[in-house]
């Protein structure tokens, strides 16, 4: 497991400040091969907890994969995941039913 993929995983469990706001986008953005891959199923498993960050790590990471998901969980989303749902998808996709 690369030092990368380690940041990307301390910042998951991690709840110092640091990570209050996003997840390391900076090491998901650095991710590369299957640790990227395992990063979005870890992101895309963790859409249930409606967590604001992970649209948004979703989104930055350009997880095409994740397109799915986001429009399924944006059914039944609520207030401001909603919300983080609907800007992921307009960012992956441009996809108008996010509006």
């Amino acid at each position: 497991m690369s030092e990368t993929f380690q940041h990307f995983q301390n910042s998951l469990s991690n709840h110092d400040r640091a990570w209050i706001d996003d997840f390391d986008l900076d090491a998901l953005s650095a991710l590369q091969g299957e640790e990227r891959l395992q990063a979005e199923k870890i992101l895309i498993d963790r859409l249930g907890t409606e967590d604001r960050r992970v649209p948004r790590a979703l989104a930055a990471m350009g997880a095409q994969s994740a397109l799915v998901p986001l429009r399924q969980r944006l059914e039944s989303g609520q207030g401001a995941f909603r919300v983080e749902i609907a800007m992921a998808l307009w960012k992956l996709d441009r996809f108008s039913g996010s509006l």
